[in-house]
């Protein structure tokens, strides 16, 4: 008799969750048991219910989808872990793997791709896009000694905002734990894109998740 899988889907976005939900259950092999809408419910989901499998965001609201990566690592490490999102560049792939996922797939494969990536992350696999690290307008990463030399161009202000940004914490959740004004933020934001010389709605997050180990 085939075992069903149970999997837990945690997205910010309802209707998302809904298509993904579709698609999993097209399988007999798939159950989804639970779904969360931030990164702190799926802790808490991940701490009642055992899982074969978890499809998590990368930016989500209270713990983002990396920092729930890093507690399954330390805490649920029979939980297989695929990463639903749109971020196509390789540096989200490569922190995502070094937090212990086992799948790194875009929102945009997940109608063909995801039930084969279920597939090869329960068997112990691992399982990655195609259409990764060639998305356009991906941020290139400047040698080492430029990045240290731009980053010291920052205050210690936004370099604190520029840690958090690379947490996917929201201006909101910034500005909470430093205990400054949502304007505030945004304005530290604008100042170290043009700093930095970032340019795009994805810009500042992507460098920031790509050069964390210089942060």
């Amino acid at each position: 008799m085939t075992t069903v899988r149970s999997i837990l889907i945690a997205d910010d976005h309802p209707i998302f969750r809904r298509g993904v939900r579709n698609i999993i259950e097209e399988s007999p092999y798939y159950v989804v048991t639970a779904e969360a809408g931030d990164g702190q419910s799926a802790i808490r989901q991940l701490e009642l219910n055992r899982f074969d499998a978890a499809v998590l965001d990368l930016a989500m609201p209270d713990r983002s989808g990396l920092q729930v990566l890093q507690w399954m690592r330390d805490n649920t490490p029979g939980t297989a872990c695929v990463v639903l999102t749109m971020y196509a560049d390789e540096g989200y792939l490569k922190r995502a793997f070094e937090l212990g996922a086992n799948g790194y797939l875009l929102k945009d494969d997940a109608h063909d791709e995801l039930i084969r990536c279920l597939d090869v992350v329960c068997d112990g696999g691992r399982y990655v896009s195609p259409n990764v690290g060639h998305s356009r307008g991906a941020v290139l990463s400047p040698p080492d000694g430029q990045i240290d030399e731009k980053l010291s161009a920052l205050t210690p202000a936004q370099r604190a905002v520029l840690r958090l940004v690379s947490e996917f914490k929201t201006s909101k959740e910034i500005g909470r734990e430093l205990d400054i004004s949502y304007r505030t933020v945004q304005n530290h934001r604008a100042n170290i894109c043009r700093a930095l010389g970032l340019d795009g709605p994805n810009a500042l997050v992507e460098f920031a998740v790509k050069e964390k180990e210089h942060l």
